[in-house]
C-alpha cells in the first residue's frame, strides 16, 4: 500500500467517525426533543446536537427522517437487528426471547414510543417495531401453504397476520392506562401469531376448508343478474 493510499483511508476512516458521531448527536436530540414535547424541527435539531442545518440536510430529507433513524437506531442498540425465520420458530408456547425483549424495551421507552406513535411517523415506527414479527410470520405461512397458494395470496396472508400483530403490539404503547405487562403482550402476540399459523398447518390431501353453509350462501357461478345472493346470516 503506498503512502497516499494510507493517506486515503485514513481520511476516509476518519469521515466515517465524525458523520457517526453526528448521526450519534443528532439522534439524542431527536429523542430529547420528542419527549420534551417541543416541535422537532431541523431547526430545532441542529441547534440540540451542535451540527449544522447543512449537516443535518447532508444525510436526512428532514427532521422526520431524524426522529425514524433515532427510533430505528434505538431498537438496534437495545433490542437487535430484528430476529431471523429460524429465531422465530422458538419451541413451546412462551414467546421468542427477543419479542421480551422488544417489549420490554417499548415498555421502559414508552413516553417517546407513544408521542411517535401519534405523530406524522406513526404508520413508519409502528412498521420498525412490528418488523420483529415479519420472518417468522412469512416462514410459517410459506411452510403451511408451500406451492398450494400464489406468491400475491402469500404476501397478503402475510400483511393480514402483520397487521394484526402491529395493531396488537402499537395499541399497548398507545393506551395510557393498560395494565398489561410487557410479558404479557409478548406471549399474547406469539399466542395469536401460533394459533393462527398452526391452524394453517397443512394436512395431506389439503383444500381450503369452506363451510358448506356458507357455500349454500354463494351465488351460482352461472347466474345470469351477476348479482350477489343476499346474506343471510347462519343460524347458530
Amino acid at each position: 500500500m503506498t503512502a497516499e493510499s494510507r493517506r486515503r483511508r485514513a481520511s476516509s476512516a476518519s469521515g466515517d467517525v465524525r458523520a457517526q458521531r453526528s448521526a450519534d448527536a443528532l439522534h439524542e436530540a431527536a429523542i430529547a426533543l420528542v419527549l420534551s414535547g417541543r416541535r422537532v424541527s431541523v431547526a430545532a435539531l441542529a441547534a440540540a446536537s451542535g451540527v449544522t442545518r447543512q449537516t443535518v440536510y447532508l444525510h436526512y430529507a428532514d427532521a422526520n427522517g431524524v426522529v425514524l433513524a433515532a427510533t430505528r437506531a434505538m431498537l438496534d442498540a437495545e433490542v437487535g437487528t430484528g430476529p431471523s425465520g429460524d429465531q422465530m420458530h422458538w419451541p413451546g408456547a412462551a414467546p421468542p426471547p427477543v419479542l421480551v425483549s422488544l417489549a420490554r424495551h417499548l415498555e421502559a421507552h414508552r413516553a417517546f414510543y407513544r408521542r411517535v406513535l401519534e405523530g406524522p411517523i406513526a404508520e413508519d415506527v409502528g412498521d420498525a417495531i412490528a418488523a420483529y414479527f415479519l420472518p417468522g410470520t412469512r416462514q410459517r405461512i410459506e411452510e403451511a401453504y408451500g406451492d398450494q397458494l400464489p406468491r400475491e395470496t402469500l404476501d397478503d396472508l402475510t400483511t393480514f397476520l402483520y397487521a394484526g400483530i402491529r395493531r396488537l403490539l402499537t395499541d399497548w404503547v398507545v393506551e395510557p392506562l393498560s395494565t398489561t405487562s410487557p410479558d404479557q403482550i409478548a406471549a399474547r402476540c406469539w399466542r395469536a401469531a401460533r394459533l393462527l399459523s398452526e391452524r394453517m398447518a397443512p394436512t395431506s390431501g389439503f383444500q381450503p376448508f369452506v363451510p358448506n353453509r356458507m357455500l349454500n350462501q354463494m351465488p351460482s357461478v352461472g347466474d345470469p343478474s351477476g348479482s350477489p345472493a343476499p346474506f343471510r346470516p347462519p343460524s347458530i
